[in-house]
């Protein structure tokens, strides 16, 4: 079997993906943020308030991360903090260490999600 991206072929795809991958591009980034916010919708069906921690990266524009975090706000989160701790170590993660501190101190009203009471067949072979 002949592979179809050899040559002049690959590198072209290899250039056309890693110019899309650093152009910034707001309308990607809003329409990849589907995922956040349902991920936030689970989240607060615990009934505690939702910090969102974006790790930044050296490619990331700021255009980019405040959209990420408005977008993670507009969706319900308490906070949404850009951080960079993976590579300021701890310094890089204080905003959000600031964030998880005030969003505990508020008012929530945690559930589980199902009933701790309900003992299921398979776990009596366990218990």
């Amino acid at each position: 079997m002949e592979n179809s991206l050899a040559g002049e072929d690959f590198m072209y795809l290899t250039i056309s993906i890693n110019f899309y991958l650093i152009a910034q591009n707001l309308q990607l980034v809003a329409d990849g943020c589907c995922n956040l916010q349902k991920q936030i919708q689970i989240a607060q069906l615990f009934g505690v308030p939702v910090v969102v921690a974006l790790n930044v990266f050296k490619t990331d524009s700021p255009a980019e991360i405040d959209l990420v975090c408005k977008i993670a706000k507009e969706s319900g989160a308490f906070d949404a903090v850009p951080c960079n701790h993976w590579s300021a170590g701890g310094k890089g993660a204080i905003k959000l260490a600031q964030a998880v501190e005030k969003a505990v101190n508020q008012k929530n009203s945690f559930k589980y999600l199902y009933n701790l009471e309900v003992r299921f067949p398979f776990f009596h072979f366990f218990f």
